[in-house]
């Protein structure tokens, strides 16, 4: 009766061991895992445009608010229906409207899309801090930072920004597409 309690309690206490090891173990690997994730964003929608009638659009970020990890990878997506160009363009809160002369406020001479689009169509397409970036392998972490992309590409950014921080974005050519980047 004492050698098969004892070996009850020995296995138990091997399955106990052995259930942590696997916990500990698998936990590591979702830590790694999350350092290097990769999330995409698609811009989604279409333009319709009747003369002296009407213009209207739906274009947006797909998902608008995103959640990556610091040192994790964004996949920016030109998937809408259009062929116009789109900007990622890293802005203050402030900067996003939610009224239509703010929202169309940011292209007004020295407003934060009209920096954004000029630096692109002067320096290229990617910026930091509105200057030339480093386009093999681009950060995004800081205002000013932003990527133009065209009908058909993708391009990949590294969030670089701490954890905790919010990142608030649009693109400086159709400013309604808003998004906000929570970096964990």
């Amino acid at each position: 009766m004492f050698r098969k309690s004892l070996w009850h309690s020995t296995l138990k206490r091997g399955w106990v061991v052995l259930t942590l090891v696997v916990i500990l173990l698998v936990s590591m690997g979702v830590l790694v895992a999350s350092a290097g994730e990769s999330k995409t964003v698609k811009t989604r929608g279409s333009n319709t445009v009747h003369p002296n009638a009407m213009i209207s659009s739906n274009l947006r970020f797909s998902p608008g608010p995103v959640t990556v990890a610091s040192g994790g990878t964004i996949i920016w997506q030109h998937a809408d229906d259009t062929e116009e160009p789109h900007t990622a363009t890293i802005v203050e809160q402030s900067d996003l409207g939610d009224t239509f002369l703010e929202v169309f406020g940011c292209l007004e001479p020295g407003g934060v899309c009209e920096q954004a689009l000029t630096a692109h169509f002067t320096f290229g397409p990617v910026l930091d801090a509105f200057g030339p970036g480093n386009p093999a392998a681009p950060e995004f972490n800081e205002v000013g930072d932003s990527i133009l992309f065209f009908h058909g590409e993708s391009v990949a950014v590294t969030i670089t920004a701490p954890p905790g921080t919010n990142l608030y974005y649009l693109c400086a050519i159709h400013p309604w597409m808003q998004g906000i980047i929570q970096v964990k």
